[in-house]
């Protein structure tokens, strides 16, 4: 394993109860990543990920979000979108990690949690690398629905509603199926505050592109029917002049990529843009999309 690794927690600036995983390597390559995990799952879910990563010398930290996992509050609620993020900065100062050699490392709404991460604390890390994020909406929703949480997002809003993910639309790997049709801490349904919450963030990662501060690593499925492939190429031409960018459209491959039989390879290119960028700073170069 070439390290150890802790399940530990912390109190959240409103009292929630945090829990984390937190690998430490024998011998440290000089770096962390933090790594944010997806809507109704759960940071479990990635310690194939993390050990891969332990194995590199890399320390990992991957908490539960509130409201997932074995974290406290309410399931898959915030009162805003922001207390995402108020976690996350109570989880780098509190392990003083060192913001400048750090890589953020988020999946789905992970990965805008991610990026509102860098936008509202463009000194708190050094590389934002991003696994299927929620830049754009896939899915339709109807007006009735829309309506009805709209009402109950101000009367009722931890109201609950359906979140219709197949298992069938998140991979491939026979495996990896297998594993989410067992697990108990996926969730099966969202809340209208959540919903509202989400879809506010939404809007401001774009508007805010321009806040993004550090180099952009992104890896997307081009059959994914989960998030919109095509948010990744839009949020990047927001992006200012200058940023180091990568974007790379994984062909047929659906939305968690990381739990596909070649996750080690989607996840060695985003070791080595963060090892190219933390450890190797001389190297820095702006790279085209595409």
């Amino acid at each position: 394993m070439n390290g150890a690794c802790w399940l530990a927690e912390k109190r959240g600036n409103d009292g929630v109860d945090l829990r984390y995983r937190d690998y430490r390597p024998d011998r440290s390559a000089g770096w962390t990543t933090l790594i944010v995990h997806g809507v109704a799952e759960h940071g479990g879910r990635y310690d194939h990920v993390s050990r891969w990563l332990l194995q590199r010398g890399v320390r990992v930290i991957v908490p539960d979000l509130r409201g997932h996992g074995r974290s406290g509050g309410v399931r898959t609620f915030v009162k805003h979108f922001s207390q995402y993020i108020d976690d996350l900065v109570l989880l780098r100062k509190s392990l003083e990690i060192d913001p400048q050699r750090l890589m953020v490392l988020g999946h789905s709404m992970g990965g805008l949690v991610a990026t509102r991460y860098a936008q509202l604390e463009p000194r708190g890390l050094a590389v934002l690398a991003l696994s299927s994020p929620l830049l754009k909406l896939q899915q339709q929703i109807s007006p009735l629905t829309l309506a009805m949480g709209a009402i109950c997002n101000i009367v009722a809003p931890a109201t609950r509603f359906p979140t219709k993910f197949r298992h069938g639309q998140m991979t491939k790997d026979p495996l990896a199926l297998a594993k989410r049709q067992s697990d108990p801490f996926l969730l099966k349904s969202i809340t209208a505050r959540w919903f509202f919450s989400m879809k506010s963030a939404l809007q401001q990662v774009h508007q805010e592109a321009s806040a993004i501060r550090v180099p952009v690593k992104i890896l997307q499925g081009t059959d994914d029917r989960t998030v919109h492939p095509s948010g990744a190429q839009e949020f990047l031409n927001e992006l200012s002049p200058g940023i180091t960018a990568e974007l790379q459209y994984l062909p047929q491959h659906l939305h968690e990529i990381l739990q596909e039989s070649d996750w080690e390879t989607s996840l060695k290119s985003f070791f080595d843009f963060g090892n190219e960028q933390i450890a190797q700073p001389s190297l820095r170069h702006i790279r085209p999309t595409g």
